[in-house]
């Protein structure tokens, strides 16, 4: 070989092991050594939570309600006015979900008009009021009102004279987890128009024992006045005590009362709620014997009832009670909690009233919705639940977001102390919307009460919706949430609120 070639091949080799000495002198170090991962950043929790619909089909829903099968928390039925029938007429529709309330199934109560099933409704031509509850073995008890149609000029509501049993209550059963609801008994039927009309039932189950079963309603005579009726069955339904009780002081002037609500505490008590218009108070009466007889029913709070329209709105807002009863193992069970819509501070504001000793005593009413007060933002429509932990839950249309007091959102509030203060609102509809949206020109209705339960770790709540409407084309739909409120309380600041509450797992 060349004696030239040779040196190119020396400084070849040289320039290449000094390459390669680069190389390793960056790699060598790293060898064996493992890498440090960055830790993510937290990301920041959302308070907005998902809403599903309920309902799904053409014509419109309203006046919602919902029980949850305390054995199987993903098991839930809901229930609406249901124009979706063959006439278009309403009718009490119920809707079953076993997912957790993603999905739902939508039927009607049978005897419906055109139902090929007939039951003790066929014939009715319309119904609503629907109520919810479920007792502790997993049975649904479902309440509402049936009705015909007619046309009377003289009648305010315009409803007529129809001969035979023209206007009842009645009470659904089903033992499927709300699949169907094969049982339909009527309870009270009674000639309607300027005589007499049922309305705004409201049931209750012992939570231990499905069989015994009760129903309260007022009953209009001349649409002018009205007494509270009550009736029970203690097999699970299938038969009623005949006639009502009058639970409230008819000879005493109590004669225009309306708005109940009731519930049955751990030891087989049933507490009434109502409002006497009369008076401008709630009202309250207890039964220690499965209804064989009530204590003299007491004032629980003077209140300041809500307009029948409320400004910025062509829908009815009427001012009624809603009842919770705490089931809890805690020092707290026991323990009631009466909401309603209140005016007393010249716009609309959700009030609740608390007894610690099982309706003995009253305390209240507290201010639930922590806006300004006085500001003219209304809150309506409340709804109230006790979580297996004594905490308590209200919901309830809210304005307090638009400066116009219009446009409707749905909140939800809580107590750490048995309803003596509520620190936390939070918004729980993820959109706002127009009430006026719900029909085709003035004629608006979004029913006339909400609903909510609560479990051990969650708040499932229901409303009226018209986010799927406009001013020229009316819709309503009922929507669903599903909000953890552990989840919620672990991410607020309670220390800064002045809340003492220690956090637990979820099922605990």
């Amino acid at each position: 070989m060349p004696l030239g070639d040779k040196k190119k091949q020396i400084i070849a080799f040289i320039i290449a092991a000094i390459i390669l000495l680069a190389i390793l002198s960056v790699v060598v170090p790293t060898l064996g050594k493992v890498e440090e991962e960055e830790e993510p950043e937290e990301e920041e929790y959302s308070f907005v939570f998902k809403n599903y619909p309920v309902t799904t089909r053409d014509l419109d829903n309203n006046e919602p309600t919902i029980a949850i099968n305390p054995n199987d928390h993903l098991n839930m039925v809901a229930g609406s006015n249901d124009y979706n029938t063959p006439q278009g007429d309403a009718w009490p529709g119920y809707y079953t979900t076993h997912d957790g309330g993603m999905t739902w199934s939508e039927g009607l109560i049978p005897g419906y008009p055109g139902d090929s099933e007939t039951t003790q409704l066929s014939g009715f031509k319309g119904g609503g009021d629907p109520v919810l509850v479920c007792a502790n073995d997993g049975t649904f008890y479902y309440a509402g009102i049936a009705f015909e149609r007619a046309i009377n000029p003289f009648n305010p509501i315009g409803f007529g004279l129809v001969p035979g049993l023209d206007n009842c209550v009645f009470v659904a059963k089903s033992t499927n987890g709300g699949d169907s609801f094969d049982q339909v008994v009527v309870v009270w039927t009674a000639l309607h128009s300027l005589v007499r009309f049922n309305d705004k039932e409201w049931v209750a189950v012992d939570p231990n024992d499905s069989n015994y079963v009760y129903l309260v309603w007022s009953i209009f005579t001349g649409m002018v006045t009205s007494r509270l009726l009550f009736s029970r069955s203690t097999d699970g339904g299938q038969t009623w005590s005949f006639p009502p009780t009058t639970i409230t002081e008819t000879n005493d002037g109590e004669i225009n009362i309306q708005g109940s609500a009731i519930v049955v505490d751990n030891d087989a008590n049933i507490h009434v709620t109502w409002i006497d218009f009369g008076s401008n108070q709630v009202r309250y009466a207890k039964s220690t014997n499965r209804g064989g007889s009530f204590s003299t029913p007491v004032d629980v709070s003077p209140i300041d009832p809500i307009p029948r329209y409320l400004p910025n709105g062509n829908y009815r807002t009427p001012t009624m009670t809603m009842l919770a009863v705490d089931y809890s193992n805690t020092n707290t069970s026991g323990n009631l909690y009466v909401t309603w819509g209140d005016y007393t501070h010249g716009d609309s504001d959700t009030y609740l009233a608390y007894s610690h000793d099982n309706g003995g005593s009253w305390t209240g009413p507290v201010r639930v919705n922590n806006d300004t007060e006085g500001n003219g933002l209304d809150q309506f429509f409340p709804a109230v639940a006790v979580s297996t932990d004594g905490l308590v839950h209200v919901t309830f249309y809210d304005r307090r977001n638009d400066v116009n007091n219009t446009l409707l959102e749905y909140w939800w509030a809580i107590s750490f102390d048995g309803g003596k203060t509520f620190p936390v609102n939070l918004r729980i509809s993820d959109t706002s919307f127009n009430g006026d949206h719900s029909r085709d020109g003035d004629n608006d209705f979004i029913g006339d009460y909400t609903g909510v339960v609560a479990t051990n770790d969650s708040v499932v709540a229901v409303w009226c919706d018209t986010r799927e409407a406009s001013e020229s084309d009316g819709d309503t739909e009922i929507y669903f949430v599903n909000m953890p409120y552990l989840e919620v309380l672990e991410h607020l600041d309670l220390e800064a609120l002045g809340v003492e509450w220690e956090y637990r797992e979820s099922g605990v």
